[in-house]
């Protein structure tokens, strides 16, 4: 009687598309944060986030500057304008905008493009008797000095007077 899988045939294991063990528990965790979010009514923090977000622009109009060329234009000047507090409440808003990007946008990652000439051969894409057979003609026939053959490292070594070396 034949053991193993015939060619072609799967045995066993997770079917294709199923979610492992860890993906599965990472999902209900994700689902019980929110679904706790949500039936005490309290905002998860990225919500909070951006509410502060708000809040920091806000007080950066309040205290903006308004610059000659706007003014030139027909700009009102600001009673308020102060541009340190500007400048203090730009940077919180910057800063809660950096921390809630993360949540909102993708992350992209660096990609090597790499055209046919600057990949690496494959070393394994010939078999192992065309492998050997380039080795021969490259360093024994295609030797033009007969110093070089004196390099050559022998593979096997043959039997002095019969006896094995």
């Amino acid at each position: 009687m034949a053991r193993g899988s015939r060619p072609g045939e799967r045995r066993g294991g997770r079917t294709v598309g199923t979610k492992n063990r860890a993906t599965i528990e990472r999902a209900a965790i994700a689902e019980r944060v929110s679904n706790e979010a949500a039936m005490t009514g309290k905002p998860l923090a990225k919500e909070r986030l951006g509410e502060f977000l708000e809040l920091f622009i806000g007080y950066a109009r309040h205290y903006q500057p308004v610059l000659p060329q706007m003014l030139a234009r027909g700009a009102k000047p600001n009673k308020n304008q102060d541009e340190a507090k500007f400048e203090k409440w730009s940077m919180h808003a910057m800063e809660a905008a950096e921390a809630l990007a993360k949540y909102q946008s993708p992350q992209f990652r660096a990609v090597a493009v790499v055209t046919q000439e600057q990949q690496r051969p494959n070393a394994y894409s010939t078999n192992a008797r065309e492998r050997l057979r380039k080795l021969i003609v490259d360093t024994i026939i295609n030797a033009d000095e007969p110093e070089q053959l004196d390099t050559v490292t022998p593979l096997i070594t043959a039997p002095v007077n019969g006896k094995p070396n």
